[in-house]
C-alpha cells in the first residue's frame, strides 16, 4: 500500500504529479472500530475509492502513505463491499500540514445507543470517529524505543497504565476514551503494563510488552475492543494491540503471567551532600513516591516484580530523566522474600575522607541489599539489624549495656549484622573502635518493641570538616513503615560508668522455677522484673542479696532492670517451670 494514494491521483487525474510531491503529508491510518457493522470498511478519498483500503479490517494498520496537503481533503468511510461513495457511513474533513507525519485512529461505534454508555466525563463521545494525532515513523533518540498509548475502548473508564507493577508514569494517568499520550521514550526491554482504575495501584489486568529488537522505532499501542462484549454487541474483547510503522495486523499484547513480587524497603544513607535529595527510576521510568528521595529517610516495604531484571537508577534530586542518573544497579528478586536495599556511600570519594580499614568495603556510591524483616521472627523480642555507613569511621564494636558480643564486634564499613533478638528493654549502645573504648553512648528504648523489626544505621561523618560538612555521625533507626529515620539520643552516662555498676550485680539461678535472688552490693537500688509486653510486674528496693518469688510468674524470658540514679542495667533471665 506504500504508494496507492499516489497511484490513485494519477489514475484519477485529481492532482497533477508534480502538485502531488510537492505538497504532501504522511498519514497512518489504523482501524479501531470494535462495531461489528464495522468489521470491515471501505475508504475513499474525495469521492473516489481507494481499492487497497476496500475491506479495510478491524485491527489493521495502513503504512504511512502520501496524502496532499496545504488543502482540505474528505475521507469517507463505507461499509465492507461499498458499491460507492454514497454508502459512506461517515466524512472527515482533514487540512494536513505539508512535510508532517500523522496517525489516523478510526474509533467509536456507529450508533452509540445500541452500546454500553461511557460514564467518564472526560471521555470522547463514543460515536464513529476518525481521530487525528501527530505520528512517527522512528524513535527521535535512535537508543530508545517510543510508544504512543491511546485509549480506544468505548466502555472502559478512565485508566492509569502501570509499569512493570511500580507506578504509572505522568503521561499514563487518567487516560480518559479517545485520549492518547504522545510518543513516551523507553528503553528497550521487557515490561509489564498493567491496567488499572485511574487513581489506582491495583492492576485489573496486565500484558507483557518484550520491546528488546525494537530501538529506534515508534509504534503505537492501542486498547482495543469492549471490556463486556455482551453488552456490546458481542463484539471482540478488550486487549492491547500494537501498530507499528510498517502497517498490517495490530499485534495483540499477551497476558502477563500470574503476578510476582518481592517487597523491598529502600534506605537512604548517603551523607554526601550532593546526594541530599535523590530520585529513583525502575527500569527508566520515574517513581513518583521516589522524587526528591531526602536523606535519612526510607520507604515502606515496596512490591516490585520477582524474577526477572529490574534496573534501579538513582539520580541527583530534581531530574528530569532517566538519562541524570548517577549510578544503575541491576538486581533480580526472589518472589516471597523481603528485602532491604541501602543506599550509602558518596558520590566522588576523592572529595572525601578515605576509610583506611582493609576491611571496609569502598566508600563510592552503592545500593548494599540485604535480607529484610517486617516483623520478628517472635513476639517476645524484637528483632535488630545493625548495619555500619559511616564512610570515615573504622571498624567498630556495639557494646551492649557494656557488654561485648560478638555479632556486634569489629563491624567494617558497609557491612551488617543480621538480625538481632533482642528482649523489650532499654539499651544503651556504645560506639568504640574495635577493641577500643566507646567514642559515643547512645540509648535504645526497646521496651515495647517485642515482636518488631527495625533497622539501627551508623550514619553520617566522624569528621564533618574533612567531608564536605556533611552531616555528623549518629546512630538511627528505621522501622518497616518508612519515613524520617528516627535518631538515637546521645546517652547521658558513658560505658565505662555503666560497666563499673554493672559489676555490682549478681543474678542467679538462670534459669529459675520458683524463686531468683539478686546481689546487689552497691547501696540502694531499684529493682523491677518486666514481662515481655514491658509491663512491669514487680518493683522493689534492693540492698545486699535480695529474693524475687517468680512461682507464679509463667514460663518464659524475662527483664529484670536495676535502677539506681541515672544508672541503669537490664539482664535477660528465663522462668521454666
Amino acid at each position: 500500500m506504500m504508494h496507492f494514494f499516489r497511484a490513485l491521483f494519477l489514475a484519477t487525474g485529481l492532482f497533477a504529479c508534480c502538485e502531488v510531491f510537492a505538497q504532501t503529508a504522511k498519514v497512518q491510518v489504523i482501524h479501531n472500530c470494535a462495531d461489528p457493522a464495522a468489521a470491515k470498511v471501505d475508504i475513499y478519498l474525495n469521492g473516489q475509492a481507494v481499492v487497497p483500503l476496500n475491506d479495510f479490517a478491524f485491527r489493521t494498520a495502513s503504512v504511512f502513505v502520501d496524502l496532499p496537503a496545504g488543502m482540505p481533503i474528505t475521507i469517507g468511510v463505507a461499509p465492507g463491499s461499498s458499491m460507492s461513495y454514497a454508502d459512506t457511513l461517515k466524512t472527515f474533513k482533514l487540512t494536513l500540514e505539508s512535510g508532517k507525519r500523522y496517525i489516523a485512529i478510526a474509533g467509536g461505534v456507529i450508533n452509540p445507543a445500541n452500546f454500553a454508555p461511557n460514564y467518564d466525563p472526560n471521555a470522547q463521545p463514543l460515536s464513529f470517529n476518525l481521530y487525528p494525532m501527530e505520528g512517527q515513523a522512528a524513535a527521535k533518540d535512535a537508543d530508545k524505543v517510543e510508544l504512543l498509548v491511546f485509549h480506544g475502548a468505548t466502555d472502559a473508564p478512565a485508566v492509569d497504565v502501570i509499569v512493570n507493577r511500580t507506578s504509572a508514569p505522568e503521561p499514563l494517568k487518567g487516560l480518559s476514551f479517545g485520549e492518547n499520550t504522545g510518543y513516551i521514550p523507553l528503553v528497550p526491554g521487557k515490561y509489564v503494563l498493567g491496567i488499572a482504575l485511574s487513581g489506582s495501584t491495583e492492576a485489573l489486568v496486565e500484558y507483557e510488552a518484550n520491546i528488546s529488537q525494537y530501538k529506534g522505532v515508534a509504534a503505537v499501542v492501542v486498547a482495543s475492543g469492549f471490556l463486556i462484549p455482551s453488552s456490546n454487541q458481542n463484539g471482540a474483547a478488550f486487549g492491547l494491540f500494537v501498530a507499528t510503522p510498517f502497517g498490517g495486523a495490530l499485534v495483540p499484547l499477551p497476558q502477563a503471567k500470574k503476578e510476582e513480587t518481592a517487597k523491598v524497603q529502600i534506605i537512604h544513607n548517603s551523607a554526601d551532600p550532593a546526594a541530599a535529595k535523590v530520585d529513583i527510576y525502575l527500569n527508566g521510568q520515574a517513581v513518583a513516591p521516589l522524587n526528591d528521595f531526602a536523606f535519612r529517610t526510607a520507604t515502606e516495604f515496596i512490591d516490585l516484580p520477582a524474577g526477572m531484571p529490574i534496573t534501579i537508577g538513582v539520580a541527583p534530586g530534581s531530574s528530569t530523566s532517566y538519562a541524570d542518573t548517577l549510578k544503575t544497579f541491576t538486581v533480580t528478586l526472589e518472589a516471597g522474600k523481603n528485602y532491604l536495599a541501602i543506599a550509602n556511600g558518596v558520590i566522588d570519594p576523592s572529595k572525601f575522607s578515605p576509610n583506611i580499614d582493609p576491611k571496609a568495603l569502598p566508600i563510592g556510591f552503592n545500593l548494599y541489599p540485604f535480607e529484610g524483616r517486617t516483623t520478628s521472627t517472635t513476639s517476645t523480642e524484637a528483632n535488630v539489624f545493625v548495619y555500619h555507613g559511616a564512610t570515615d569511621a573504622p571498624a567498630v564494636d556495639i557494646l551492649v549495656n557494656g557488654e561485648k558480643t560478638p555479632p556486634l564486634s569489629n563491624i567494617s564499613y558497609g557491612m551488617a549484622t543480621g538480625y538481632l533478638p533482642l528482649g523489650p528493654a532499654v539499651y544503651s549502645l556504645g560506639v568504640a573502635p574495635a577493641g577500643g573504648n566507646p567514642l559515643v553512648t547512645f540509648s535504645a528504648d526497646l521496651s515495647q518493641a517485642a515482636g518488631k523489626a527495625m533497622v539501627v544505621l551508623a550514619s553520617g561523618f566522624l569528621n564533618p570538616a574533612v567531608n564536605q560538612n556533611g552531616a555528623a555521625f549518629g546512630l538511627f533507626v528505621v522501622t518497616p513503615a518508612g519515613g524520617a529515620f528516627t535518631p538515637l539520643t546521645t546517652g547521658t552516662v558513658s560505658v565505662n560508668e555503666e560497666l563499673a555498676t554493672a559489676q555490682s550485680l549478681s543474678i542467679y539461678p538462670n534459669p529459675t522455677s520458683d524463686k531468683l535472688t539478686i546481689g546487689w552490693n552497691n547501696g540502694s537500688a531499684l529493682c523491677q522484673l518486666i514481662n515481655s509486653e514491658g509491663n512491669i510486674l514487680s518493683e522493689q528496693t534492693i540492698t545486699g542479696n535480695t529474693t524475687l518469688d517468680t512461682q507464679e510468674v509463667p514460663n518464659g524470658l524475662y527483664i529484670v532492670r536495676i535502677q539506681q540514679g541515672a544508672s541503669t542495667i537490664h539482664k535477660q533471665i528465663i522462668i521454666l517451670k
